[in-house]
């Protein structure tokens, strides 16, 4: 089935022929089990692109240009071997998008390697239970709640806009991806990413706006074009914001 996906600039259903020697070197790692492309930047490999089985990859060129603010700064990261400095755990979580901001709590266990727990209590606080000073573990957690989080408040906002200006979906899911906002199946389904809790809820709109267009308008085309714009005039300046945001995010989110 065919899919659009909103990335840090208008979404790409056609390759964009992009020159070779403008883009970073990157891998190609072809898996039976991934359903879409995903970027990963590792100090052993660099940047590999992983596709599932079939892609065109002369659409990875494109691709790539299209997250080259984030690669960027992940590639020069691990070049200064910001990697390498010691963990700092976070002391407070920003929500722009629900105006949220949680503190988090440390209550390690005095048994080691024990699975981190978090749980919110009142006025804004995260309790963190386990081993919470390992920053694999730790930032896992985080990863998870905030998926936790995400879904009761992306699935309502998206469901009003749909009700608001006529649109029909199947069912939402909420997902970690690094390399795309969200995305729309012509089976039905949207996939938002939790990360849009990161971010102000103008772009948060902006992306769920582009994805109720694709319920209608599969491709980028001028149809697709003309939706978006009529609901969201400021898409261009949205989109902009989308490509820096990637760059900000924190790092627990990523790691």
């Amino acid at each position: 089935m065919p899919q659009c996906h909103a990335t840090m600039n208008a979404p790409l259903c056609q390759p964009i022929p992009i020159a070779a020697d403008t883009l970073p070197a990157y891998r190609i790692r072809q898996s039976p089990r991934a359903r879409h492309v995903s970027l990963r930047i590792t100090p052993a490999d660099g940047l590999v692109v992983v596709v599932p089985r079939g892609f065109d990859e002369r659409r990875i060129p494109a691709l790539i240009d299209a997250q080259r603010q984030w690669i960027d700064a992940r590639l020069a990261r691990l070049r200064t071997g910001a990697r390498d400095e010691p963990w700092q755990r976070p002391t407070h979580i920003e929500l722009p998008a629900v105006g949220e901001r949680w503190a988090l709590d440390y209550r390690p266990t005095p048994v080691p390697g024990s699975r981190v727990r978090i749980t919110a209590r009142p006025n804004g606080v995260l309790r963190v239970s386990g081993a919470g000073d390992s920053a694999a573990p730790l930032c896992a957690a985080l990863r998870r709640w905030l998926k936790r989080r995400a879904k009761p408040t992306l699935t309502a906002r998206l469901s009003a806009l749909a009700d608001t200006h006529g649109f029909v979906y199947r069912r939402t899911t909420i997902r970690l991806q690094r390399s795309r906002w969200g995305s729309y199946s012509t089976r039905g389904t949207i996939s938002l990413n939790a990360m849009l809790l990161l971010v102000p809820p103008a772009l948060v709109d902006h992306v769920l706006l582009h994805e109720l267009c694709h319920t209608v308008h599969i491709d980028h085309g001028d149809d697709f074009a003309a939706c978006l714009a009529r609901l969201d005039p400021d898409a261009p300046q949205q989109r902009a914001a989308l490509r820096q945001a990637w760059t900000a995010m924190p790092d627990w989110v990523s790691r």
